[in-house]
């Protein structure tokens, strides 16, 4: 069934409140049903601190030094671009030093907020967030994976930002999270022409294209890319041997992020290319679908479609 990210998340999180006293919710006037449950059995853990993502980080930080497990929650660009200074500081910096448990969960990754404009369309937040020092960053594809990374973050030390798709999704058909977290990948279709790589709502958009490129003759490797910036490279080079292209697709602006590690890694290969498929170096002002917004920035499904064809022709 269709669910969101954030409303399976928020699930595993009441979950653990009833069975711990240390974990506390901060919200910047961010809601959900889910939310409302968790402020009605839980007022004394539940802060909802306003339009103020910089104060959410000062008080995440004070009650983590006083040992709470601390769970951050707002819109994606919000909790990630305007309070940089302080996730920097008081977060990456500060956790070298001192032990912290801090998780920042940001709704509304890439275009899931298609019709909210530039504003909340979230685009630079996985270069960003995975440059951070002591800052692990996770892209989930579907729903099925956030009790996992619940689970994770709650009992596991250290700063962690999730970026989740605003929008409720299947899960992705035949797709399991077996070692997921120990890899930080799992792989959606085994094949050998062309490596798509892929994280969050792209992951989606891959396994929609697998029709056409089975009608073509082309089996690709299908790699669905959690662990943004802590995936295991010696898996992932596992995962890419054999093929002869690469290709990025991720709903992020180009150039940072785990762009780089792909590079070094089809460096490395035999005759190996890299290409990436991101947005359009520029802010996307149109009003319509994600579908329609992902055409007119590059992102779209036939342009995908259309360069991995390219990329068979070029082997012939």
């Amino acid at each position: 069934m269709k669910s969101t990210m954030r409303d399976t998340f928020l699930a595993q999180l009441l979950a653990r409140m009833r069975e711990r006293d240390d974990i506390v919710l901060l919200s910047a006037d961010f809601g959900a049903p889910a939310i409302d449950a968790i402020r009605a059995e839980f007022p004394d853990r539940f802060y909802n601190v306003g339009i103020a993502e910089q104060n959410l980080i000062n008080l995440a930080t004070g009650f983590a030094l006083e040992g709470f497990t601390v769970v951050g929650y707002a819109i994606a660009p919000f909790i990630t671009m305007r309070c940089f200074e302080q996730i920097r500081v008081n977060l990456a910096i500060l956790s070298q030093l001192r032990p912290m448990n801090v998780t920042l969960v940001g709704v509304g990754a890439g275009f899931s907020y298609d019709v909210s404009g530039p504003t909340h369309h979230c685009l630079e937040d996985l270069a960003i967030m995975s440059v951070l020092p002591n800052v692990a960053v996770f892209s989930p594809s579907d729903h099925s994976q956030a009790p996992l990374l619940a689970e994770h973050c709650l009992t596991q030390a250290g700063i962690k930002y999730l970026r989740f798709d605003a929008k409720p999704h299947l899960p992705i058909a035949d797709a399991n999270n077996d070692g997921l977290l120990e890899k930080g990948f799992r792989i959606l279709n085994a094949g050998r022409d062309v490596a798509l790589v892929c994280t969050g709502f792209m992951s989606h958009v891959a396994m929609g294209l697998l029709p056409e490129l089975r009608a073509q003759g082309i089996a690709p490797q299908i790699i669905d890319l959690v662990a943004y910036n802590g995936v295991n490279k010696e898996a992932l080079a596992d995962a890419l041997a054999g093929c002869q292209r690469v290709l990025l697709l991720q709903e992020a602006l180009p150039n940072g992020g785990i762009e780089p590690l792909l590079r070094e890694l089809s460096a490395s290969g035999s005759g190996r290319r890299f290409e990436h498929i991101s947005a359009q170096s520029h802010y996307s002002f149109e009003i319509g679908s994600r579908e329609s917004i992902h055409a007119a920035c590059g992102l779209g499904r036939e342009h995908i479609l259309q360069t991995i064809l390219a990329t068979r022709e070029d082997q012939a």
